[in-house]
Parts: C-alpha cells; structure tokens; sequence
C-alpha cells in the first residue's frame, strides 16, 4: 500500500507491486466521496506544545473568540478549504 491523498471530491489510494525485473509498478484508485471532503486546520488559537505531545487552548476575550470561530467557519467552505490540499512546508518555531 502506498500513500492516501485526499482532494476535496476524491480520495486517491496508491498500490505499489514491486517487480524485481524493473521498477515498482503504482497503481492509482480513485473514489467519489458521498459528498466533499473538508480538511479541520489546527485553529490559530490552538497551542501546540510538540515537546510534550499535548495541544492545549488558549484565553481570549468572547468578542475576540467569536471572531476566531467566524475565521475558522470561513476557511471550512469550498474555495478557502482547498488550500489544506495543496503542499504544505513544515511548521518552524522561531
């Protein structure tokens, strides 16, 4: 088995056969979801502690946290949302 890449109206699924006459041979599946598939970015406001394994919240002020969660609902339709498919280069602390 091969990777699992996820497109928001297909999920490709990678089968790798090796051949020991030439080189591995990958076939692709694809399937139509029931309905579009949505990526849940990690929220701004969440804490990722990656020392410790933990992710925790943060404290804001409810106006400012409303305006958080209108944020995170904006990126989950169709247009915003298509960007957590493309490559994405890894997180870097500063």
């Amino acid at each position: 088995m091969g990777t699992t890449r996820y497109e928001p109206n297909a999920i490709h699924f990678e089968f790798i056969y090796p051949d020991s006459k030439s080189s591995p041979t990958v076939l692709t599946v694809t399937l139509e979801p029931p309905e579009r598939i949505v990526f849940l970015p990690v929220p701004d406001w969440v804490v990722e502690n990656i020392w410790q394994g933990s992710i925790a919240g943060t404290h804001h002020f409810e106006s400012e946290a409303q305006r958080l969660v209108d944020e995170f609902k904006a990126d989950l339709m169709p247009g915003p949302n298509g960007k957590w498919f493309e490559p994405r280069a890894p997180k870097r602390r500063e």
